[in-house]
C-alpha cells in the first residue's frame, strides 16, 4: 500500500505540470503497472479511475474564487439575480484596477441553498459567490496584481 501512495505522490507532482486527462491515465497505468507483481485487477482500476476523477476534480476547482458578503437580489426573476451577481463581480474587479473581459468569467453562482424569508428560527446570511474562470492564468493574473 506504501508504494501506491508513494505512485499518487508522484503522479500529483506531475499533475502539477499541467497534464491533460489522457496523458494522466497513461501516467497512473504505467505507475500501477510497473509495481512488482501488479497485475491489472479491478482495484487496481478503481484505483486508477478513482485518481484520475480526484485529480481532474481539483483542476476545475483551481480555476474558481469563492466571494463572500454580498448583498443578494431580491428579485424573482433569476436573469434578473445572476445580472445582479454579475455586476457585483464586475464592479469588485474594476475596484481592484482589475480588467477582466466578459469571455474571463466563465460563470458567477450562488452556492447554497436559498434561506425561506420567512423562517425566523434562522439568522439571515447570504449566499456566497462562486466565480469560475476558463483558466487558471486569468485567475493568476487578477491576484498578482495585490
Amino acid at each position: 500500500m506504501e508504494r501506491y501512495e508513494a505512485k499518487l505522490d508522484t503522479i500529483e507532482k506531475t499533475l502539477d505540470a499541467k497534464c491533460n486527462k489522457e496523458q494522466l491515465q497513461a501516467i497512473v497505468n504505467d505507475s500501477i503497472s510497473s509495481l512488482p507483481h501488479s497485475s491489472p485487477t479491478k482495484q487496481n482500476k478503481k484505483l486508477t479511475s478513482d485518481t484520475v476523477k480526484e485529480i481532474a476534480d481539483r483542476q476545475a476547482r483551481e480555476n474558481n474564487i469563492e466571494i463572500y458578503n454580498c448583498q443578494e437580489s431580491k428579485s424573482q426573476l433569476k436573469t434578473v439575480k445572476q445580472k445582479h451577481d454579475l455586476s457585483i463581480v464586475t464592479n469588485l474587479f474594476t475596484e481592484l484596477d482589475v480588467t477582466l473581459g466578459e469571455e474571463d468569467n466563465d460563470s458567477v453562482k450562488r452556492l447554497g441553498r436559498k434561506q425561506d424569508e420567512h423562517d425566523e428560527s434562522q439568522r439571515p446570511r447570504e449566499r456566497p459567490l462562486l466565480v469560475s474562470f476558463q483558466d487558471i492564468e486569468t485567475k493568476r493574473t487578477a491576484f498578482q496584481k495585490h
